[in-house]
């Protein structure tokens, strides 16, 4: 508490927000002091960004914002894996297709002209011995081309995308050089 001078008023502009009590004597002109002081209590609020509820609302919007973003990404992360598993099921169903045609198409086509080679060397050995040269490069040649086919059909089946079918195949073609 501060004397002040002869000033009828007082101005107390950088006040920082808070209660407070303006207390005041007096003096008469005959120079008598008041001994009980006149007081007034005021308070300053707090500007509205410097609030208890401004700031919890801003923590909340931040928090809303860091969840979005988090959701957002999440979403954006499992669509790409969902658009990865489709693409991987679209190419399983492909190759599943591509060695079922193969099987069916080209190892019946082949099948059928090793059983017609093999029947011609039976029956035409006698009657042609001209061309059971011929009939037995047809033979080899349908047989060979035969194996083949198994052996990309076997490469092109997702179902054999495992160990123990690599396993399974090296041990039968290890059998096959064995018998030859």
């Amino acid at each position: 508490m501060a004397p002040s001078d002869n000033r009828s008023a007082v101005s107390y502009s950088t006040l920082i927000p808070g209660t407070y009590t303006f207390l005041v004597k007096s003096t008469s002109p005959e120079g008598i002091m008041n001994n009980d002081p006149a007081k007034f209590s005021f308070r300053i609020l707090p500007p509205w960004w410097q609030t208890w509820w401004f700031r919890t609302l801003i923590l909340i919007a931040a928090i809303m914002i860091v969840y979005w973003m988090f959701r957002l990404r999440t979403q954006k992360l499992l669509a790409i894996q969902r658009i990865e598993i489709e693409k991987t099921l679209a190419l399983e169903g492909e190759r599943s297709r591509i060695s079922r045609d193969m099987h069916d198409d080209l190892g019946s086509g082949l099948s059928a002209i090793h059983l017609l080679s093999n029947y011609l060397k039976e029956n035409s050995a006698i009657k042609y011995p001209e061309f059971s040269t011929e009939v037995e490069k047809i033979l080899k040649s349908s047989a060979e081309l035969n194996q083949l086919i198994r052996e990309i059909i076997w490469t092109i089946n997702s179902k054999d995308d495992s160990l123990n079918s690599m396993v399974l195949f090296i041990r039968r073609y290890c059998n096959e050089l064995n018998e030859k």
